[in-house]
């Protein structure tokens, strides 16, 4: 299985890629976008490694240029 950490943007257009470091690679997560904000929320997911699947409980934010982990506790 293949995990992809890249972001691509619509503008309408074009999609643009963005490299920003962030959350790791995983499936069976949910993106959410809060217009208030203005950002997009990654919420969670699963990732496979040697050892059997992970559940991630993890969120992060994009707001258009980076990722930001929000502290959940």
């Amino acid at each position: 299985l293949t995990y992809y950490t890249s972001v691509y943007e619509w503008d309408g257009v074009a999609w643009t890629e963005f490299s920003a470091p962030g959350p790791m690679g995983r499936n069976g997560s949910a993106l959410v976008f809060n217009p208030s904000e203005k950002c997009t929320y990654l919420l969670g997911g699963i990732y496979d490694d040697k050892a059997g699947y992970k559940i991630l409980f993890d969120v992060w934010t994009w707001n258009g240029t980076s990722w930001q982990q929000v502290d959940t506790t």
